[in-house]
Parts: structure tokens; C-alpha cells; sequence
């Protein structure tokens, strides 16, 4: 039998933006470094800084504005998601103003290389 092997993309679409939020409303100027931030050769993952907080080596996150619960730190932090996020009541937009205590929060506790 002669069985040819046929083109086998993933056919997933480029970025691999599938399933995730994207919020419209991301702060560049404020956590584009954090977004971009790697340890190595790797972006560091929201998943494993809230992996850290809840072992306790680094403080719980800054209160959301909408309901006191820790703040979504992919969503402000990345600018993207799950959809099927816990804390999806805190995807909304923040003022600069807003923003100062994760910021504070960021400088002292988000993981970088020096660490």
C-alpha cells in the first residue's frame, strides 16, 4: 500500500490567542515590562506567581475595586485571561490612579531575574 503522508498543521491560528480574554483596555505604560518580564528565556507565568502567594512567599494581591477579592493579575498584569477565570468580576478597566497599589505591589513581589 502506498500511504503518503498529507500536510498536518496544528490549525490553530497564530499567537495562540484561542479561548483567552483579551482585555481592551491593558496598560502598556504601566505593565508592559511585567508583561514581557523573563527569568532566563521564559516569560514568567501568572500562574506561577499566584502559585507563590498561596504558598505565602509573597503577599495576597491588592484588592479589586469591584468587590475587595484579590485582583486578577493576568488580566491587568498580561492583558488577557481564562474566560472561565475566578476572578473574572475584576476584568474590568482601572485608572492609572487605580492601578498604584498593584503597581506597588508589583515592584516589591513580581518575580524578576535578581531574585
Amino acid at each position: 500500500g502506498s500511504g503518503g503522508t498529507r500536510g498536518g498543521g496544528s490549525g490553530a491560528p497564530p499567537g495562540g490567542a484561542t479561548g483567552a480574554a483579551q482585555s481592551p483596555h491593558f496598560n502598556e505604560s504601566l505593565f508592559g515590562e511585567i508583561k514581557n518580564r523573563k527569568i532566563g528565556s521564559k516569560t514568567i507565568k501568572s500562574r506561577d506567581v499566584r502559585m507563590k502567594i498561596e504558598s505565602g512567599d509573597i503577599p495576597e494581591l491588592p484588592p479589586s475595586k469591584v468587590d475587595q477579592q484579590p485582583m486578577c493579575l493576568a488580566w491587568h498584569t498580561k492583558g488577557m485571561c481564562n474566560p472561565n477565570c475566578p476572578r473574572a468580576a475584576d476584568h474590568v478597566e482601572y485608572s492609572s490612579a487605580e492601578y498604584v497599589p498593584l503597581c506597588g505591589w508589583c515592584s516589591s513581589n513580581y518575580p524578576s531575574a535578581s531574585e
